[in-house]
């Protein structure tokens, strides 16, 4: 399976195992029917709408793969970024979580020959706004996480410098948020 059809794949499963775990938690009652609501375009939020009134929100970076990123300072660095577009950063909590959290994903791996010798590195990083998004599951409000805007990148070249391109990728990710965040909000 390829990495991004198992990423997609896990993904379902968790929302899936989300969903049971809400049923289960309102009582244990099976799901009598599903909801087909069909709401009119007009009703739906997308993209970066979903970042209108928003004031303040934590943030996040996840690193799996090369050790040598450093966590802290990426997640300073947006910060700051944040907070110059007039944005209120909230200290991030692990249980319960802080929402709404914009979180940094980054996934990187050394490329190797098949002899073993190191070719470079590749990264890719995901930049995604979460927020909670309240439901009725039988008759009580449950909420929902949802990644409400996203935006990703990648790089590969000589591990020496993977940090650095990195650096630039996340940037990037980092402007086009804060830009999307304020067109909506001047509205």
């Amino acid at each position: 399976m390829k990495a991004r059809t198992f990423d997609r794949f896990r993904r379902y499963l968790a929302l899936a195992a989300v969903l049971g775990l809400a049923a289960g938690a309102a009582q244990a009652q099976p799901l009598q029917k599903i909801d087909t609501a069909r709401p009119v375009p007009s009703e739906i939020i997308i993209a970066e709408d979903n970042l209108k009134g928003v004031k303040a929100m934590s943030v996040e970076v996840v690193v799996g793969g090369i050790s040598d990123i450093p966590e802290s300072s990426y997640r300073s660095e947006i910060e700051s970024r944040l907070k110059a577009a007039g944005i209120s950063v909230l200290p991030p909590t692990k249980n319960p979580r802080t929402y709404p959290v914009l979180k940094l994903v980054v996934r990187a791996t050394f490329i190797r020959a098949q002899n073993n010798t190191l070719l470079g590195s590749f990264a890719d990083c995901q930049l995604r706004f979460e927020q909670l998004i309240p439901t009725t599951v039988s008759s009580r409000t449950m909420y929902v996480m949802g990644i409400t805007w996203m935006n990703s990148d990648w790089t590969w070249g000589p591990s020496i410098g993977i940090v650095s391109k990195l650096r630039e990728s996340y940037r990037g990710l980092t402007d086009t948020f804060v830009k999307d965040y304020k067109t909506v909000n001047a509205r």
